[in-house]
């Protein structure tokens, strides 16, 4: 410790205290009033005298303005307690609210009274370095407040949008994204935002919205009930049933029609071969379409069921798919089917009243 402390007290010393004298111009402009030295463990007048010049003239080094009695000046506080020819120092640089700023220790073991004023001394370009880095963590500390003060000022500032939905609980999306169920606030930015709510059995609905700074902008949206979300009526029951019993009666009718082709075909065959076995057997002319006659009825009654069960069948189709159809439509109110017939065409028309 005493090499060190010779070493700080030395000129050849300079180079390595160039940061501390660096340092030192930054608290050229700091101002500061210096109690007296207190000294513990010995009585000497000379000695306290001694430590407290070491004391002035280090602060003096290190750039600091002594004032006396100045209520803005940084108070500086030393104590040096004395134990046989141990000295150990504490500074400290108090703020006019009495904050502790700086806080300094050294010890110097087995010293004379000329080496602990050298370290004394040493401690003014130290005291100046600590200063200099607590004021530059003040510094940074005030930029981050300030930083934190204009983002809780833009956000202060920013455009919130609140929607709302009757029945609560509708999934929010906010120019295609989802943001969540209502009721919520949302910050947006200014300008036009495409909301559009849903929820399951309802009816969606979709808005555009201009936010402006600094506005919350309310949304209010009343969700109307889907129509296939309505419980069953007993007019669909009804229309279900019904269109069902059509379908199937349809179906019915088609396959009147296949039964109806089959048989025809299978006439067709038997004519084929009676016609053939009556030429062999020489008869020709009115022999064989009397012969044929009773088969030709039979064919004229599978052509019938065939075109009968066709359009019929195709007819019961259509009207059943129509009424199953209607039928998940739950606001119907009333139905009603007609025949149509015009020129060259017959059908049915389906009315429904909503």
């Amino acid at each position: 410790m005493l090499a060190t402390s010779l070493a700080l007290a030395s000129p050849a010393s300079a180079t390595r205290l160039a940061p501390e004298e660096a340092a030192a111009e930054q608290a050229a402009a700091t101002r500061v009033t210096v109690e007296p030295l207190t000294l513990e463990g010995a009585a000497e007048i000379e000695v306290r005298e001694r430590l407290q010049a070491s004391l002035a003239a280090g602060l003096a080094r290190a750039g600091f303005l002594t004032e006396r009695g100045d209520a803005e000046a940084l108070v500086v506080r030393a104590t040096v307690r004395v134990v046989e020819r141990d000295y150990e120092l504490a500074i400290k640089l108090i703020d006019a609210r009495g904050r502790v700023v700086v806080d300094a220790a050294e010890t110097c073991t087995i010293c004379g009274v000329e080496e602990a004023a050298a370290l004394l001394e040493a401690q003014g370009p130290r005291l100046a370095t600590k200063l200099e880095l607590v004021r530059e963590q003040e510094r940074l500390q005030a930029e981050r407040d300030d930083r934190l003060a204009r983002q809780r000022e833009a956000l202060a500032r920013q455009p919130i949008l609140v929607v709302r939905t009757e029945p609560a609980g509708a999934l929010v999306t906010i120019d295609g994204e989802d943001v969540g169920p209502s009721p919520l606030e949302h910050p947006v930015s200014a300008g036009v935002h495409l909301v559009r709510v849903r929820l399951d059995g309802h009816v969606s609905e979709e808005r555009e919205v201009t936010a402006e700074r600094g506005v919350k902008q309310r949304l209010y949206l009343h969700l109307q009930t889907s129509p296939t979300a309505l419980p069953p009526t007993r007019l669909s029951n009804g229309l279900l049933i019904s269109g069902g019993a059509s379908a199937a009666l349809g179906l019915a009718g088609l396959g009147l029609m296949t039964a109806g082709l089959v048989i025809g075909r299978d006439v067709e065959r038997d004519g084929e071969a009676q016609v053939a076995a009556l030429e062999a057997e020489g008869r020709s002319g009115l022999e064989i379409t009397d012969a044929l006659a009773e088969l030709r009825a039979k064919g004229q009654r599978a052509n019938t069921m065939a075109i009968a069960g066709g359009v019929s069948g195709a007819l019961l189709l259509i009207v059943g798919a129509t009424l199953i159809g209607v039928s998940t439509t739950r606001a119907v109110r009333r139905v009603g089917v007609s025949p149509s017939a015009g020129p060259g065409r017959a059908g049915l028309v389906i009315t429904g009243r909503f």
